[in-house]
């Protein structure tokens, strides 16, 4: 009962993209779990799945709590306190080419990091790409706001984007935990 009364109030886009993020985050939590209590001697697979699942919690979080909105509206708040408003717009494209390039460090140190594990690499990759969503809605640039808030079929791109990057990050962590045991299993 109480779920449904949560859901209520909440857009079909926001519906997807909790779902998205809670399903694949119970997922990697599986997988985690699966792999053993003991943190100690835990395989790399179980790392990648924990992590995922912890950062696609807080993108859960997110989305009930509206963080980025309301980082997105106290950055306003600033511009308009100091009369900035209206050039706001370099500040936006200046931070978006900053944080494009960051972007591609950060892909470049994954394919590097995982290149020998490409269900990790696939998992850190459907982060990245959450992540990413998640600045571009800070930034909130008209031209990519417009894009991601486009309406298709009932609900805004974002949500479809939220759901690939969750089913990315999922799939990835599962084959990696499947290469790990592979790797891990006894010959006869």
């Amino acid at each position: 009962m109480f779920v449904f009364l949560l859901f209520s109030d909440w857009s079909s886009t926001q519906r997807l993209g909790v779902i998205s993020y809670a399903a694949s985050s119970l997922v990697c939590i599986g997988l985690a779990l699966r792999r053993g209590s003991n943190f100690l001697h835990k395989p790399k697979s179980t790392g990648i799945a924990l992590f995922s699942a912890i950062l696609q919690i807080l993108m859960v979080a997110d989305l009930i709590a509206g963080w980025r909105l309301a980082i997105h509206n106290a950055l306003a708040g600033v511009f308009v306190q100091y009369n900035l408003y209206q050039i706001r717009h370099p500040f936006q494209a200046g931070s978006l080419l900053v944080f494009g390039a960051i972007f591609f460090f950060a892909l470049q140190t994954i394919v590097i990091r995982f290149r020998f594990r490409p269900g990790a690499k696939l998992a850190a990759t459907g982060l990245l790409l959450s992540v990413t969503l998640w600045v571009l809605e800070i930034i909130s640039l008209h031209a990519t706001d417009h894009a991601l808030y486009y309406l298709f079929h009932g609900r805004m791109v974002i949500a479809y984007l939220w759901l690939l990057a969750a089913a990315i990050t999922a799939v990835g962590a599962s084959f990696d935990a499947l290469s790990m045991n592979r790797k891990r299993a006894p010959r006869s």
